[in-house]
């Protein structure tokens, strides 16, 4: 028989009553985990240097949400979270099972993602370190595939990727270290703008060579104007106008004949406008050619704009300009507008223009959509369309959708 002293029974008690006290806090902690995964002070220490704090950090951020116990006290406390991690587990099982392209690397979804953790509206996929060393199109698959599943729960309002454990932006295209918010559109969906046709200039027979659907911007009243614009209908492109407009530098010999300049009365803007519009005759919309000046004020769009609604056209601003007023006014006037995000081909290189083009990618997975602007002729010409011909097929493969801009309105 076993005796215990009156001190030793105090002892125990002491300490049961200080493990229940530490375990129930530990589960609080645990079902609360999202207090400590963004607050400040921690999530600014992760990966920022390899002290033991930082290490730390890292470590109880992981436990958190991937450990068996704190998959236990879901499951006991917060059913809700348990379920929706459940559900988009189960879901990345069904994508990687039937969706991965020939030719990527992708095998087995355990060898991809270690684990994936739910807290309080945030999913986190945690991905193997091998992940790091694949390929862009490899990792534009994982990253799309997932944020397009995670487009199905309404629960998941942000997304959190991870690289064994810590943030990482796993490719110079995808800037993953801060958490996405979880789009509500499942496919991604790539736009690009081809400027300058209307002068038969240097790529303009290939980019009509393209299966994919770009979006012709032409300018007009070129001697080929017409004709180049019906090619593009044709072809199931979009066709806009490559409306040339008042730059705060350069030449007026730049804009050929009808631009719209600051100088001109409100009845003379619209009259240009008009004209341009009858002169393609299939236009959908337009983007301003140059236009630092004209699309900053306020008058000028106001009467461009003005004629876009009679009409009904997309407004596209190139964003030439950083005092652009245009969505502004479309906004005003209830006119259907895009902005650029990238120019493909500020420089006529090979490997810039694909950069740019992986870029505008990488944007458009995380955001939903996003578009892009590139030229015939000696901006980009014969380069850049070599580089789609090159890319857009691949892209299309592992589920980038290309589209013109009229897919992307009320996007």
């Amino acid at each position: 028989m076993i005796c215990f002293s009156s001190t030793k029974i105090k002892l125990i008690i002491v300490a049961v009553f200080l493990l229940l006290l530490v375990g129930s806090s530990f589960a609080t902690l645990v079902i609360k985990g999202n207090d400590i995964l963004f607050c400040e002070e921690v999530v600014s220490s992760f990966y920022e240097d390899d002290s033991y704090i930082s290490k730390g950090s890292v470590r109880l951020r992981n436990f958190l949400l991937y450990s068996p116990f704190s998959t236990g006290v879901d499951y006991i406390f917060n059913t809700k979270d348990y379920k929706v991690k459940k559900k988009v587990e189960e879901g990345v099982e069904r994508v990687f099972a039937t969706s991965v392209p020939e030719g990527l690397l992708i095998n087995d979804v355990e060898e991809i993602i270690q684990n994936i953790g739910y807290k309080e509206g945030v999913v986190y996929f945690n991905l193997a370190p091998k992940v790091d060393k694949f390929e862009v199109m490899e990792h534009f698959f994982i990253v799309n595939s997932l944020l397009k599943l995670t487009a199905s729960f309404n629960e998941v309002e942000l997304v959190q990727f991870l690289v064994d454990g810590v943030e990482s932006n796993l490719s110079p295209y995808l800037n993953l270290k801060k958490p996405i918010k979880a789009r509500r559109t499942k496919g991604a969906k790539v736009a690009i703008i081809i400027d300058d046709f209307g002068n038969h200039a240097k790529g303009t027979e290939d980019m009509f060579k393209l299966d994919q659907q770009i979006t012709a911007a032409v300018i007009p009243f070129k001697e080929r104007s017409r004709e180049e614009a019906l090619i593009a209908k044709e072809k199931g492109f979009d066709v806009i106008i490559h409306l040339p407009m008042e730059p705060n530098k350069g030449k007026m010999s730049w804009l050929g004949s009808k631009p719209i300049l600051t100088s001109l009365s409100d009845d003379e803007i619209k009259k240009r406008m008009e004209a341009a519009i009858e002169d393609l005759g299939v236009a959908i919309g337009f983007n301003n050619h140059t236009g630092s000046k004209a699309t900053a004020d306020r008058r000028v769009m106001r009467a461009v704009l003005e004629v876009a609604k009679e009409y009904d056209l997309i407004a596209i601003d190139s964003k030439t300009s950083g005092e652009s007023v245009v969505e502004e006014v479309c906004k005003e006037l209830g006119v259907r507008y895009l902005e650029r995000d990238i120019f493909l081909d500020g420089r006529r290189d090979y490997g810039e223009v694909r950069d740019a083009t992986l870029l505008l990618t990488g944007q458009a997975i995380k955001r939903g959509s996003a578009i892009g602007i590139g030229h015939v002729g000696p901006h980009g010409g014969d380069v850049t369309s070599r580089v789609l011909k090159e890319l857009l097929p691949s892209l299309e493969e592992i589920g980038i959708e290309v589209v013109g801009v009229s897919k992307l309105v009320g996007y």
